[in-house]
């Protein structure tokens, strides 16, 4: 006998997997009987979620290392460092309190955003922005003199 088990539209994969196993589990006790499962999505999905957990992190510490390089300055480095996860952590909370959820038109936003816009006059990155006002910063206050 085949079973196929599909979520409601607004539902979370991950949990009602989770859900559906703790049912399984119990029938098998209860019945004696075992159930094979061909397919499970939430597999996939939270393999995906902590390769791009550990991915971020590496991203991260070759940013932080390439930022180094380039301004030769801890503070600034730090500036940056600190201003872009406060930022996406911002947007996070925004679409949060918005009722948004991460699919994948809300994501390839977030990504595009990241690099980018859509006017080429304007496409920087936010590092690269970040490093514009930054040194725009630097060249206002003087070489070689504290911010403080």
């Amino acid at each position: 006998m085949t079973l196929s088990i599909q979520q409601q539209p607004d539902a979370n994969t991950v949990t009602v997997a989770g859900l559906v196993h703790d049912q399984l589990e119990q029938l098998e006790q209860e019945f004696g009987i075992s159930f094979m499962i061909a397919m499970d999505q939430s597999e996939y999905i939270v393999d995906a979620v902590r390769g791009m957990g550990r991915n971020a992190i590496i991203g991260a510490i070759l940013a932080v290392t390439v930022l180094y390089m380039f301004l030769g300055n801890i503070l600034l480095t730090s500036i940056i460092t600190i201003a872009i996860p406060v930022s996406i952590i911002g947007t996070f909370t925004l679409l949060y309190f918005q009722g948004e959820t991460l699919n994948i038109i809300t994501i390839v936003g977030l990504a595009r955003e990241l690099h980018g816009t859509d006017y080429p006059q304007y496409e920087m990155a936010e590092e690269e922005l970040a490093l514009a006002r930054l040194e725009q910063m630097e060249a206002e206050i003087g070489p070689g003199r504290s911010p403080f």
